[in-house]
């Protein structure tokens, strides 16, 4: 039996919030740097992709699932 802290959860949901939201800051700045938003798109969505498994993985290591 293991006893949670919330206030280690919350700083950890915090930080990661904080990158994930950095994260898709950075994209749309380089989305509006480029001139074709059919190219902007085509390379974002992968990385918005890959940051949504991110965020569904540190949700379920929170929860105490192992991955």
């Amino acid at each position: 039996m293991f006893s949670i802290n919330p206030d280690i959860v919350k700083a950890e949901i915090d930080y990661r919030c904080n990158a994930y939201h950095n994260e898709a800051h950075n994209m749309r700045l380089y989305q509006l740097a480029k001139n074709s938003s059919a190219n902007t798109d085509a390379e974002i969505n992968p990385m918005r992709k890959k940051l949504g498994k991110l965020l569904i993985r540190w949700g379920m290591q929170l929860a105490g699932y192992t991955l």
